[in-house]
């Protein structure tokens, strides 16, 4: 990320960047449930709007995949989906949606 923000010109790219390397790092014992969580999110969007991950989406993908998906994953997952959704209604609200 650091070489990203020394090669990039413009100002609001830079203003991206230096805000990410503000965030925490992610830790590495639950960095699978957020790749999980990004392979699900990206399947379940319905054109204009997005959709919550139901417990049928990751029982599919765990069928799928193979993966050993518990209580904990299961709950996270949600979590991290409750929260995008209201990230992504309050940016709409923003943007004087519906």
């Amino acid at each position: 990320m650091e070489g990203l923000l020394e090669r990039t010109r413009r100002p609001e790219q830079r203003a991206r960047y230096e805000a990410e390397l503000q965030l925490p790092r992610m830790p590495v014992e639950v960095a699978y449930v957020w790749a999980m969580f990004w392979r699900l999110r990206n399947r379940v969007r319905n054109v204009n709007t997005h959709q919550p991950i139901t417990w049928d989406d990751i029982y599919k993908y765990r069928d799928l995949v193979m993966a050993h998906i518990g209580p904990f994953e299961i709950e996270l997952i949600e979590l991290l989906d409750d929260l995008f959704l209201k990230a992504q209604a309050e940016a709409k609200n923003e943007e004087g949606g519906d």
